[in-house]
């Protein structure tokens, strides 16, 4: 093996060429591309986390401005009403506790309910608010009791004069 820091080595050689066919051309090399600043990357991660952002917004103030949570809670509040009523929950019977002067008609129109009717479609706070419209009634109370009854306390006026 020969020494290669050997003093009559150290004269410089000649750099090595590489050997060129004679029948083939050669391909010229392509030049590579710089690499992107570093700051493009950060640039374009945060352009499309704002714009997924943007879309989120504008999609989300469409879907409000469509009314659609309002329409798809209607639709669940109408199919659990239906359900409950398949069941057997409907109106059968009106219970009425405490009415004298009022007459019975005029109690019935205003409670705005008809027979057969979803017990869970019956709002007792404006069943409530009717009832107290009237003329004789003095304050009313309305409650639920499940499956076929509305029970109806009525508080009537005192007569002043006979």
């Amino acid at each position: 093996m020969r020494r290669l820091n050997a003093p009559a080595l150290k004269t410089r050689l000649p750099a090595a060429q590489p050997r060129l066919s004679e029948g083939k051309p050669r391909k010229p090399v392509p030049r590579r591309r710089p690499a992107p600043p570093r700051w493009r990357a950060l640039v374009w991660r945060i352009g499309r986390l704002a714009s997924l952002l943007l879309a989120l917004a504008f999609g989300g103030g469409w879907v409000w401005h469509a009314r659609l949570p309002v329409i798809a809670w209607n639709a669940l509040h109408d199919a659990l009403v239906a359900g409950t009523a398949d069941v057997g929950w409907r109106l059968r019977i009106v219970q009425v506790e405490g009415r004298q002067r009022t007459p019975r008609d005029q109690v019935l129109a205003s409670l705005g309910v008809q027979l057969n009717q979803p017990m869970l479609a019956i709002d007792p706070q404006a069943v409530k608010a009717k009832l107290e419209a009237l003329g004789w009634v003095r304050s009313a109370a309305v409650e639920r009791r499940l499956p076929d009854t509305p029970f109806i306390r009525i508080s009537e006026a005192e007569s002043i004069a006979l």
